[in-house]
């Protein structure tokens, strides 16, 4: 009994050892269901679903010896000429007029000219009426910024200022204002279109939609502008009639061809003597009102954000709700950006980018044409970086200094480093004669400047003449900071001071300098040289 229990023992251990074989082979082919049957087949008896389908095993690659790693050479076929097309970029002439007739108009400006050659393609040609003053700086600025595609003309404003002298005006700008009347007169012939714009605006955006306001219209049909956005004209202040709250003159786009056809200089010459008979002064922004009240048809009225004034009685939110759309900013009144409104806080922001940007990058704008005159040829390039290559930019009188007649005085020649600029201030007290110096600056540097000229006083001192040389590339041109220096003195001699020796000379004077000095040359002749003892500089 006993060996029949241990035979039947050891027959139920080699069962179950075969039934877990057959489990883990069912298992290794993926049989789990058949396993399971197996274990129990009359559990899933009535069980009707599919059987899963057994995965077939993966084929047994056949070794055919080790792998070849070695890389095949072939031969390239010949590159393909691939021909990139450049759009069309439209060069079409865009004139611009803008008045230059204040000491420190030229300084607001840069915002405007960056702004405009940031926004508008295509060829650009300024037209500056300016005064004796600005003409030199204006001329310096545009001659030594080398801009591609970019031409300007220079008109003597002097002669028409007196030419429009019989008009009596209450404007913050006196007669200057008054000489956008006589544009059509200055510009030349071969001009069709042009954009008046204020020294006080800056471009946010493209506009040249703009200058698409006379397509489809007739004849009769002159110039054209933005609404005045402010109530001016409605509140009484200004009694010349208006088309409900009047025109903005900050803009205004003329079609110089048809204005010349209609008489324009008979049209509003006769409209302002008509008008004085009853008013007691006129403004060039009333007579361009006056006569869209008497010619209804001359106008055509562009939208406000082509000139969203900010002054101090303007209201912006009547023209638009955000600054989405604004495509012109204009800071018509006399405290420009320093108006104390939210409006004016917001966009003073806007035009500060644009006076901070870097002036040299605009020479990389697009060229139209056959326009070679900025290019740099390879077989012209220097060996060496050196300073004596680059043309700086350079803005004389920055500081609004206006020049005087040549003098038997002396006039004291430095340059500097915008980070040496509080030096200016020991110069000033130890030279109270003229000064003339020039600063190495960059354009993002300036706003600096312009806030350090009122701590170191320079805005007390009426003979202080403080010219910019725009920086560039890692040199300090000395040589070229000095050639403007000496060209911005206004008396006929200058004495060259460098500004690191102001730190050891306590005080010095014009009348020292005259007794301590080598006459050498002919007494007949126009020039001399002459030598300073005790100090190392010449005139």
């Amino acid at each position: 009994t006993m060996a029949r229990g241990a035979v039947s023992n050891n027959l139920w251990t080699v069962g179950f050892a075969c039934f877990v074989v057959i489990c883990i082979y069912s298992l290794s082919k993926f049989e789990i269901r058949q396993c399971w049957e197996m274990l129990d087949p009359h559990q899933h008896a009535g069980d009707t679903r599919p059987t899963p389908t057994t995965i077939a095993p993966r084929p047994t690659r056949t070794k055919t010896g080790p792998r070849n790693t070695s890389i095949k050479t072939t031969t390239l076929s010949p590159p393909v000429s691939i021909v990139l097309v450049t759009p069309e970029v439209q060069c079409t002439e865009r004139h611009f007029v803008v008045m230059l007739g204040g000491a420190k108009q030229q300084n607001i400006a840069t915002a405007l000219y960056k702004s405009i050659l940031f926004h508008v393609r295509g060829s650009l040609v300024f037209h500056f009426l300016a005064d004796d003053h600005h003409k030199k700086i204006i001329s310096t600025l545009f001659k030594t910024w080398k801009l591609p595609s970019v031409r300007y003309h220079i008109y003597d404003m002097e002669p028409y200022k007196r030419e429009l002298s019989w008009v009596p005006n209450t404007h913050y700008a006196m007669v200057t204002a008054l000489v956008r009347l006589v544009v059509p007169e200055i510009l030349p012939d071969n001009v069709k279109e042009a954009l008046i714009v204020d020294t006080d605006m800056c471009l946010l955006d493209d506009i040249s939609p703009i200058f698409d306001a006379f397509q489809g219209t007739n004849e009769s049909v002159l110039f054209a502008m933005t609404e005045n956005i402010s109530p001016y004209y409605t509140n009484g202040m200004d009694p010349w009639p208006v088309r409900g709250r009047g025109l903005n003159s900050g803009l205004v786009l003329l079609n110089v061809e048809r204005m010349r056809l209609a008489n324009w200089s008979r049209m509003w010459r006769r409209e302002m003597e008509e008008r004085l008979q009853v008013f007691k002064y006129g403004h060039d922004q009333d007579v361009f009102n006056a006569l869209t009240v008497t010619y209804p048809d001359i106008v055509v009225r562009l939208p406000c954000e082509y000139n969203l004034q900010l002054g101090v009685m303007s209201e912006p939110w009547t023209c638009l709700t955000s600054d989405m759309n604004v495509k012109i900013i204009h800071f018509n009144s006399p405290l420009k950006l320093d108006i104390k409104t939210k409006y004016v806080a917001h966009f003073a922001r806007l035009h500060a980018e644009y006076l901070a940007m870097d002036g040299y990058s605009f020479r990389r704008r697009h060229r139209c044409e056959l326009d070679n005159s900025t290019a740099t040829y390879f077989a012209d390039l220097p060996e060496t970086d050196a300073a004596h290559n680059i043309s700086y930019r350079t803005h004389m009188y920055f500081n609004g200094f206006n020049t005087v007649n040549a003098t038997d005085d002396i006039t004291l020649v430095t340059q500097l480093p915008a980070e040496n600029f509080k030096l200016v201030k020991q110069i000033l007290e130890i030279w109270k004669g003229p000064i003339s110096a020039a600063i190495y600056c960059s354009d993002a540097k300036l706003p600096y400047i312009l806030e350090d000229i009122e701590s170191v006083g320079i805005d007390q001192r009426t003979n202080f003449a403080l010219h910019v040389v725009f920086k560039t590339g890692n040199h300090f041109p000395v040589d070229d900071l000095r050639k403007v220096a000496i060209d911005g003195a206004s008396t006929k001699f200058a004495y060259i001071m460098d500004y690191d020796a102001s730190r050891e000379v306590k005080s010095i004077s014009a009348d020292e300098i005259k007794n301590n000095t080598i006459k050498i040359g002919k007494e007949g002749g126009s020039s001399f040289l002459l030598f300073i003892s005790g100090f190392s500089s010449v005139w």
